[in-house]
């Protein structure tokens, strides 16, 4: 798959990252 832009939430602060599918890992 390619990669898949997803909303993260931590600690009531919502930030966006560039997740692989196959890592699942927000790369900011």
């Amino acid at each position: 798959m390619s990669e898949v832009r997803i909303g993260i939430d931590l600690g009531g602060t919502k930030i966006e990252g560039i997740a692989l599918a196959s890592d699942g890992r927000p790369l900011l």
